[in-house]
């Protein structure tokens, strides 16, 4: 028995002896071509890479890689010696010898293994790079069938499907019908990939005509959203915005879908996860696009679930910018606890989060601490700050003046608001709480407005944002009509303090926006901003009850 086990080993170890052998030999074409081609001192990385592969055919995909990257790619010799620089020149002469050698060694591990799928792929590039160069036959099914079958046996290769697509767009006026709708599945397939429908968009328009460009679009955000500014920087205003219609329908979708997916990692306890999707949520989805109570709402639920047991820093952080958002006039004490001794509802949430935060401003850290509920924490920030005073403190003094008044601590009102900076003193929230001050203390009330009724053309910027007073006492079922000139169609949005709460097509000249202001109070910033044909220009405003 034992004999048998020493026969059989050292069967074994001539077998392996054979085959390492057989394999080196095998390397030897992509060895030889690194030094035919002067790889080693072009792409020293590259060939680093090659003795590293298992087997021998893997070589070929190396080699593949920087015969296309050579033929279809582009260099910077710069900072390249004046030796490199000239092996660089000479393969510009030389590219033709280098995609045949290239083209070889693939047809070669194709033989060795015909079941991978990147060797039919890179076989099909490099016979588009050399028919692209005027060289071989002029057959274009030599690159269109590899390409195809490696694509067909492999669904996840995305590389594969985006070089196919890019090669039907640069063809397609000599693609044949048969070829063509091979090129629609391709180019459906490619259009879920945000970077080439950002980049082959506006050719996929000019070589199927828009309309049938816009029925290939996937139910993708990122796609659609990248298909709507292909139309708007051609002029095509009626296309861009039934897309941008598509894109808000499935941006609200996707942001929903992958809220139920937070939740759900939540409920099963699985911490890495839920910390990862809640990231990649606020990353993805900016809480301005829909500045509605639903949108508000999930902002918090996401910044909930967001984990904020890690530390993170104020300017990067997409939790951070979240935050920043709900404190751009979205949350004040003034609509009462939500639960606990919170002083807003999501006030605790915003208070867990900031507190998670390094280089978060002494304003931003007392006004959180503020609307969670530590009033006094928050006042100590205000007291110890060397800023004390200045024009920054103002949103914090503002909330904690409207948190005093509701506990009826009118000194503390008084204190608060005396605390502001001089430039924020006539402010038209300081003046309504002054107001309401007054009344409680038995004060003869005013009969002023604060808010105005009417704003010329001149009151708005240059960016298109309407500064307005909304006083408290008002009716609060209000609207804001405005008069827009346009030389021609337009898609706009429009919304408050940045927040994104409308879109609408205009179809040019003098037309006029009506939109809600609802029960909104205070310092408000209303905006209109062109995102497609116009330039639309904000006229005579007014705001009525």
């Amino acid at each position: 028995m034992k004999r048998l086990l020493a026969a059989l080993s050292a069967i074994l170890a001539l077998v392996s002896i054979a085959r390492s052998v057989a394999d080196d030999n095998a390397r030897g074409p992509a060895r030889q071509f690194m030094q035919d081609f002067d790889v080693e001192a072009r792409r020293p990385e590259q060939v680093a890479t090659l003795p590293l592969v298992p087997a021998a055919d893997l070589g070929a995909n190396i080699v593949a890689e920087i015969a296309l990257s050579d033929a279809l790619g582009t260099v910077h010799l710069a900072n390249a010696t004046p030796e490199v620089r000239d092996k660089w020149l000479r393969t510009v002469e030389r590219l033709t010898p280098e995609l045949e050698a290239a083209r070889a060694i693939t047809l070669d591990a194709l033989a060795a293994r015909p079941g991978w799928p990147r060797h039919w792929t890179a076989l099909g590039e490099i016979a588009y790079a050399l028919q692209r160069r005027g060289e071989g036959s002029p057959d274009a099914r030599l690159w269109q069938q590899p390409l195809r079958i490696g694509i067909e046996s492999f669904p996840g290769n995305d590389e594969g499907a985006n070089f196919a697509a890019s090669a039907y767009l640069e063809t397609w006026p000599e693609l044949t019908d048969a070829a063509r709708a091979e090129a629609i599945r391709c180019f459906r397939r490619a259009l879920l990939d945000d970077g080439f429908s950002s980049r082959s968009f506006p050719l996929l328009i000019r070589a199927v005509g828009a309309d049938e460009a816009v029925a290939m679009l996937p139910a993708d955000p990122l796609t659609l959203r990248s298909a709507f500014e292909s139309f708007a920087r051609a002029g095509e205003i009626s296309h861009a915005a039934t897309i941008y219609r598509r894109w808000e329908q499935e941006e609200w979708r996707a942001r929903t879908t992958e809220l139920q997916e937070l939740v759900e990692r939540a409920r099963l306890g699985d911490v890495e996860r839920q910390r990862q999707v809640a990231q990649a949520w606020l990353s993805h989805h900016p809480p301005a696009d829909f500045d509605t109570p639903a949108g508000r709402e999930q902002v918090l639920h996401v910044l909930q679930l967001a984990v904020n047991d890690r530390v993170g820093t104020w300017m990067s952080d997409p939790r951070a910018a979240a935050v920043r958002f709900l404190l751009n006039r979205r949350m004040s004490p003034r609509g009462g606890g939500g639960h606990g001794i919170e002083t807003a509802p999501g006030g605790a949430i915003v208070a867990t989060v900031v507190a998670s935060m390094t280089g978060v401003p002494e304003p931003v850290r007392a006004r959180a601490h503020l609307l969670g509920g530590d009033v006094e924490g928050a006042q100590s920030i205000f007291e110890r700050s060397d800023s004390a005073g200045s024009f920054e403190w103002t949103p914090f003094l503002i909330d904690l003046a409207e948190y005093r008044l509701s506990a009826g601590a009118f000194e503390a009102v008084r204190a608060a608001l005396d605390a502001l900076a001089p430039a924020a003193q006539k402010e038209c929230d300081v003046l309504a709480l002054r107001r309401r001050l007054d009344e409680l203390e038995g004060q003869p009330p005013s009969n002023d407005s604060l808010q105005q009724a009417a704003f010329p053309p001149s009151a708005w910027s240059s960016t298109g944002v309407l500064s307005l007073c909304f006083d408290p006492d008002e009716q609060p079922s209000r609207q804001l009509m405005t008069w827009l000139d346009s030389p021609g169609p337009a898609f706009i949005t429009w919304g408050w303090n940045e927040g994104r709460h409308g879109s609408t097509y205009i179809s040019g000249g003098h037309t006029f926006l009506r939109v809600a202001a609802g029960d909104r109070h205070g310092r408000q910033a209303f905006y209109v901003r062109t995102i497609a044909g116009g330039p639309v220009t904000p006229g005579e405003t007014q705001v009525l009850r």
